[in-house]
């Protein structure tokens, strides 16, 4: 069980990562973007609109580059005789006055900091690219790219904790109708590359009187608001980068009576007409965002319930062992005659190369192969002799024949220290030698039915699971908070996970598991009894042989050479051997684990390698409507 709550953290953690990469641009990025972006806007007789804003960065830079944008060069002309008039060429400004440039204290920063004192920040036009020592802080460029474009460059580092402060006019900006006048300005179009968590427009529209109207155009969280006759108010929280939005006005012509930006058309039912199909657009929106958002809701909770139901049920059904009938905490005997291959498939579901090692232990211990100490450069190394005379071939499995096959393919001799340099050099025989013989051993050990084996379950409740990370994206998509996405997502994979992990043996696996591993902790503390409690010595070289499979031979070959020598066994002469002591046991036992196991690892390493490939390079308020960025102006900017 502790060890399965490993791989389940493990797990998890390689399935976060996987998935995460795709949500890198979905989840918020908490420490970068603009935290509060301040405008405050007044429209002039001359139809020229005012502009301060002011805006704090999060994180560390050395400056914002600023784009402001005073001609929409997209925008079609303004035709009057179409039926609705949507944005147009019209509402562009003539041009981008620069007022000031400076920094203001960003501790605290409200609204109300766009009117304070701050340290101004004077044009340096002698930027070089590489001139450094130009490039101080509190200082700015502006320069053009072409017509109706403004870059404002503002060097100002994250150290200074001053927030940013523009004010500028947009000339010859709002239009005069003959009935009504208007307004059409693009905030940002879509080169802002910085989330903005809180945003918000005052505009002030002096000495109006009668008409007042407004409309939004983007975001459909977004929001404006007529204060009265002379502010509308624009709100947006939450604005993700790259996302344009426009702000729409009608008011009372004589507000911008020294315009000459005049139309000689009556607009204003054109106007109405062409927001109120946006408007209805946007509702439209609007009600389908709220199924989506509150559909996810509903569907993610039963998601939940059904999770936690369908999770109890398959740890009781598929999952949670039977009571075993043995209930001993040691067990000195063999619970079965099947080979260690077969008890590592018992203790762990699956054969590794540690049952590989112990089925060539196994044939060494039934004499079918005889073990030889031989000299060498080597500290250690044996002569490992087939004895065909000592096979019985109606009682010798098919899987020892594949491994006497490969080992005496050339001759009945092999030193051991040749095994390794063999699987390298023929490493595509090898591993297929090795594949075979796993599959045969695994389909051997199957038949004894240790464990349940239904799929089927376990497939619907991964693609049960699945739909959790779906939840957890739908939820991200339609702007439900952060935690409640990722803690779907997390919660579907840790599922996961646990449905490819969980596993449940029969009334038999379980007792003859809970026997093998009584012999496992016989084993372990083999060293704690005394000499009478002990088995024959020699069934000592047996016990080494399952104890590999078992995950405790090293332990055990140390007990046992203490014990030995406790018991003044040295000289003991093992039948088919050439040696006589334990000593040499074990370290025949360590010996062979290790080239076996270390020869299936290389050899399948090499074939890897060799197979990969090479790497190649109505306008009294409300919410927003959809769209936005089809006025004049326009922008956006970010950090350098």
């Amino acid at each position: 069980m502790k060890r399965k709550i490993i791989d389940l953290v493990i797990g998890a953690f390689l399935l976060l990562w996987l998935f995460g990469l795709p949500l890198i641009d979905i989840i918020p990025n908490q420490q970068e973007g603009i935290d509060k972006f301040y405008m405050d806007a007044t429209i002039e007789k001359d139809g020229s609109v005012l502009v301060k804003e002011l805006f704090s960065l999060n994180g560390n830079y050395n400056g914002f580059e600023r784009i402001i944008r005073s001609k929409n060069l997209k925008a079609p002309a303004f035709n009057p005789a179409l039926e609705m008039y949507g944005g147009s060429a019209l509402h562009n400004a003539s041009e981008l006055e620069t007022i000031e440039v400076k920094g203001i204290p960003n501790q605290q920063l409200t609204f109300n900091s766009i009117y304070a004192e701050g340290t101004d920040f004077p044009e340096n036009i002698n930027f070089y690219k590489d001139d450094r020592q130009k490039r101080q802080d509190r200082q700015y460029r502006l320069y053009t790219y072409s017509p109706g474009e403004y870059y404002y460059r503002i060097y100002n580092s994250s150290i200074n904790h001053l927030a940013f402060y523009l004010e500028y006019r947009l000339k010859d900006f709002a239009i005069s109708h003959d009935d009504i006048a208007e307004l059409g300005w693009n905030i940002f179009s879509n080169e802002l590359v910085e989330d903005v968590k809180e945003f918000e427009l005052l505009i002030h529209i002096p000495d109006n009187k009668k008409e007042l109207r407004a409309w939004g155009h983007g975001p459909l969280n977004g929001n404006i608001e007529l204060l009265d006759k002379n502010t509308v108010k624009v709100t947006v929280s939450n604005l993700k980068k790259n996302t344009p939005f426009d702000v729409r006005l009608v008011f009372d012509k004589d507000v911008i009576s020294d315009s000459t930006k005049t139309t000689g058309v009556k607009a204003f039912n054109k106007i109405l007409k062409y927001e109120k199909v946006q408007a209805d657009k946007a509702n439209q929106l609007r009600k389908e965002a709220r199924i989506k958002y509150y559909g996810t809701i509903i569907f993610g909770i039963v998601w939940l319930l059904g999770l936690i139901l369908f999770t109890v049920r398959n740890y009781l059904k598929y999952d949670k062992e039977y009571e075993s009938k043995w209930k001993g905490k040691y067990y000195r005997e063999f619970p079965n005659t099947y080979g260690p291959e077969t008890v590592g498939y018992l203790m762990n579901h699956k054969i590794g190369t540690n049952d590989f090692s112990a089925a060539i232990m196994n044939l060494i211990n039934q004499k079918i192969i005889v073990a030889e100490k031989v000299s060498s450069v080597k500290k250690e190394d044996y002569r490992l002799s087939y004895q065909p005379d000592k096979v019985n071939q109606t009682l010798l499995k098919k899987s020892d024949q594949i491994i006497l096959d490969w080992l005496f393919k050339k001759d009945n001799t092999i030193l051991l220290s040749s095994i390794k340099k063999e699987a390298e050099t023929d490493y595509t025989e090898f591993v297929t030698f090795y594949e075979d013989w796993k599959d045969l051993v695994t389909q051997t050990a199957k038949e004894q039915a240790f464990f349940i084996e239904n799929h089927k379950p376990r497939t619907v409740y991964i693609l049960y699971c699945l739909i959790g990370i779906a939840v957890g994206i739908c939820a991200f998509v339609v702007g439900m908070p952060t935690w409640i996405g990722a803690g779907s997502i997390i919660l579907a994979i840790l599922g996961m996970i646990y449905g490819f992990a969980y596993q449940k043996r029969t009334v038999y696996g379980n007792d003859e598991y809970a026997k093998w591993k009584a012999l496992k902790q016989f084993l372990l503390d083999f060293g704690n009894f005394n000499e009478k409690e002990l088995p024959e010595i020699v069934l000592w070289e047996k016990y080494l042989v399952y104890a590999v499979s078992l995950g405790c031979a090293e332990k055990l070959a140390k007990q046992m050479e203490i014990k030995a020598k406790e018991m003044n066994a040295y000289g003991i002469m093992y039948p088919g051997y050439n040696y006589g002591d334990i000593h040499l046991a074990t370290h025949l036992n360590r010996s062979i684990s290790h080239e076996f196991s270390s020869a299936v690892n290389t050899a399948i390493s090499i074939k890897s390698s060799a197979e990969s490939y090479s790497s190649s390079g109505s306008g009294f308020g409300g919410g927003f409507s959809g769209g936005g960025g089809s006025f004049g102006g326009g922008g956006g900017g970010g950090r350098f």
